[in-house]
């Protein structure tokens, strides 16, 4: 009898072990982990009844209790009992038995989730799976009294974190979280700070298309993402009114017309989709509802810059997101403000001349980077901007090269890889940013053949659109009446621009050649991708590729000329 008293014992032990060890670990640091698998996420409620009585009846109320009680994979935000005291006051009622079954079924769905997710794998905003509602739910920081705490929605704290117990995991939270119930322009109508921002969307129209009920087509939600701009950042770039931006950014005088400026300008800041601002930061740029006009993205430390680009060798500053007050959810999307105005630019197709070998990885290594007779070799998924597959684990390797055959490339490096079918069978470059216009795209290149002079051979594309030609990385320069040692038989550097050909490099090599892949329209202003697929297998060693160019139809394709120690000749 002892024994088996001592074994229906364990269980409760094992709680009062579990709450002492918490509450100790609480005192060294704010978020702890702890485990009792021996319950699940309803045991664990009964349990803590002093703590979450409340929850638990809004989980039998709704139903939600028995499937909680059942195997599966879980994540719970468990608001207290004092969470619900103050959610009762806010609807008006003394119990969870008076609010509307249909409002309290979608406060507890909007605390669970169908994965387990810990609070390692939240990031400063959104959590990666929506809610049994739907709706996703954010995170940041908050710092109070040198304390760092974890908000969900910015409204509720988590008191205690990652709880596991035998279906999933639990967090503790001092808020009920409420659901998103106003739409896009609802949100905006609301924010004082954001009058003249709502004057302009009712002025162009977008307020009603930032009211519309979410739809779905063709399995794609209608979410919109809006970056919004406060009255105060218009005031410091000397905007006081409604008046003063559809002054300044109007140019018929109607903004509810479509190709109007002030219409485009708020066009300009919709982007297509549910991203909050973690969804934003992961690519590098962004379509708008602005036709054909993208928004460019880079993160700078901490700091979210939209429209922060290079263009003609010179930095144009961006604006940053105000990250603490974004990512506010609503029925149809997602609120974001900036710190900054901006509008689109007019521009006119510019030359890009593409050194390959300059990539950010490299540049990390200045013992290696642009060094004589220095290389480093670049294994699958290790250069963020160059990516690459095949067979037989392929590599990408840098060099730099000022003597000998290989010598003439601009500033002396490039790279190389076994660009054929056995070996690497494709390879993609992103693009520097690329103002939208019709280019002529050249690819500069060392030739290099395979025994009984065999040559690799690789299709091109820009953004999946192929080129109307081939490249061959064996084809030699041909030498024209113009290169030291031609003759007045040979052609000239417009004859062999004409056959798809020019010299890209002011040192005399006719092993390093550039071959015009074709014409491309490039339909917007943004990074792009630019993909070589093998087409044959020859032994040859490598792909050995300098640069790339783009230059504009209307343009002198035959200069500039590139030299190994960075000069640009025109």
């Amino acid at each position: 009898m002892e024994k088996l008293f001592k074994l229906n014992r364990l269980p409760i032990i094992a709680v009062i072990l579990l709450l002492v060890a918490s509450i100790s670990a609480c005192k060294k640091e704010l978020f702890t982990q702890t485990t009792d698998e021996s319950v699940n996420i309803t045991g664990f409620f009964e349990q803590e009844a002093s703590q979450f009585s409340e929850f638990q009846k809004a989980l039998k109320l709704t139903g939600n209790a028995s499937y909680l009680a059942a195997y599966g994979t879980y994540t719970v935000f468990a608001p207290n009992n004092d969470a619900f005291k103050l959610f009762l006051e806010e609807q008006g009622k003394t119990s969870l038995e008076q609010v509307d079954l249909d409002v309290l079924k979608d406060v507890v769905k909007l605390h669970i989730i169908q994965d387990t997710i810990s609070t390692t794998s939240f990031t400063d905003g959104k959590i990666k799976k929506p809610t049994a509602l739907g709706q996703y739910l954010t995170t940041g920081a908050s710092n109070e009294g040198g304390v760092t705490s974890i908000i969900i929605n910015k409204t509720a704290r988590i008191t205690r974190s990652n709880v596991k117990v035998g279906n999933g995991i639990i967090h503790c939270l001092d808020r009920v979280l409420q659901k998103s119930v106003r739409t896009l322009a609802q949100e905006i109508a609301s924010k004082p700070e954001l009058s003249i921002f709502n004057e302009a969307l009712v002025a162009t129209g977008w307020d009603v298309k930032l009211n519309a009920a979410l739809t779905v087509n063709n399995g794609v939600p209608s979410y919109v993402s809006v970056l919004a701009v406060t009255n105060d950042v218009y005031r410091k770039s000397g905007i006081n009114s409604f008046t003063d931006l559809k002054n300044k950014y109007s140019r018929n005088g109607n903004p509810a017309s479509l190709t109007d400026s002030l219409n485009l300008y708020i066009a300009y800041k919709v982007l297509p989709g549910l991203k909050y601002m973690a969804d934003i930061v992961s690519a590098p740029s962004h379509e708008t509802k602005a036709p054909l006009e993208i928004i460019s993205v880079k993160l700078s430390k901490d700091t979210i810059l939209f429209n922060e680009d290079i263009f003609g060798g010179v930095l144009e500053k961006g604006v940053s997101a105000n990250r603490e007050l974004s990512d506010v959810s609503t029925t149809n999307g997602v609120l974001h403000f900036v710190n900054g105005d901006f509008s689109i630019k007019k521009r006119v197709p510019t030359a890009v001349f593409f050194d390959i070998a300059d990539q950010p990885e490299l540049r990390q290594l200045p013992s290696i980077f642009r060094v004589p007779g220095k290389s480093q070799v670049f294994n699958l998924n290790t250069l963020r901007d160059i990516k690459w597959g095949g067979n037989l684990n392929p590599a990408f390797t840098y060099s730099v090269a000022n003597t000998g055959s290989f010598a003439g490339a601009y500033f002396s490096d490039y790279f190389s890889i076994s660009l054929r079918t056995a070996v690497a069978q494709w390879v993609e470059f992103r693009t520097p940013v690329i103002i939208r216009g019709r280019y002529k795209v050249w690819i500069s290149f060392r030739a290099i053949r395979g025994s009984g002079n065999c040559q690799n051979t690789a299709s091109a594309s820009l953004d999946g659109v192929p080129f109307s030609r081939t490249v061959s990385f064996g084809e030699y320069r041909i030498r024209t009446k113009t290169d030291p040692g031609g003759l007045a038989t040979d052609p000239s550097a417009e004859e062999l621009e004409a056959q798809g050909y020019k010299n890209p490099i002011t040192f005399n090599n006719l092993n390093w050649n550039c071959r015009l892949l074709g014409t491309m329209d490039i339909q917007t202003t943004d990074r792009h991708i630019l993909r070589l697929d093998a087409l044959t297998n020859c032994n040859a060693s490598s792909a050995t590729i300098d640069m790339i160019h783009f230059i504009p139809v209307d343009q002198n394709q035959l200069t500039p000329k590139f030299g190994p120690n960075g000069e640009i000749v025109y």
